[in-house]
């Protein structure tokens, strides 16, 4: 499927427009193959892509990433999706991690030949959860995934601001 992704996304950067639309130099604007996705549902669209498969992915899969995976704050479910990561690696790794959680290089060790799925980098993307409360008893929260990007203009940006319901902020 990762294979049927990238070809659909070649085939479909740019395409000419057709005569209605103006002269044949004139390109429809379509994602490029080298920027990330913005939204995992983007891959919907492409053939063979079940939507039962999407949903399956969805919460294993980030837009944020890279090729490798960070041990040091990845979900116990995206590690277990690594190939070659069985039920016993996978709760060793769990442990280590409560254990040195900081140790990037111990951590990427237990997965000997698999450490190539694995890399340390600074983080770039968070989520949080945020409550505020007032001296006259009014309290909110809200879950926020905040991202930092490279030579951007702005020192971050806010992706998803949820607020939660008022039982959780009091």
């Amino acid at each position: 499927m990762a294979q049927r992704i990238v070809e659909w996304r070649r085939r479909n950067i740019a395409r000419p427009a057709d005569a209605s639309t103006g002269p044949r130099n004139n390109l429809t604007k379509k994602p490029d193959a080298e920027q990330p996705f913005a939204d995992v549902r983007e891959v919907a669209p492409v053939p063979g892509m079940a939507a039962g498969w999407l949903i399956a992915m969805a919460p294993l899969t980030t837009v944020f990433g890279s090729e490798t995976v960070n041990p040091l704050t990845a979900p116990a479910r995206v590690i277990a999706a690594l190939p070659g990561v069985n039920r016993g690696q996978l709760e060793a790794f769990l442990a280590a991690r409560r254990s040195f959680p900081a140790d990037a290089e111990r951590l990427i060790a237990m997965f000997g030949a698999g450490q190539s799925y694995l890399a340390a980098k600074p983080q770039r993307v968070v989520s949080v959860e945020l409550t505020a409360a007032l001296p006259d008893g009014y309290a909110a929260a809200a879950h926020a995934v905040i991202v930092l990007l490279p030579q951007d203009s702005q020192p971050y940006r806010v992706l998803v601001w949820k607020p939660l319901p008022s039982s959780l902020s009091r």
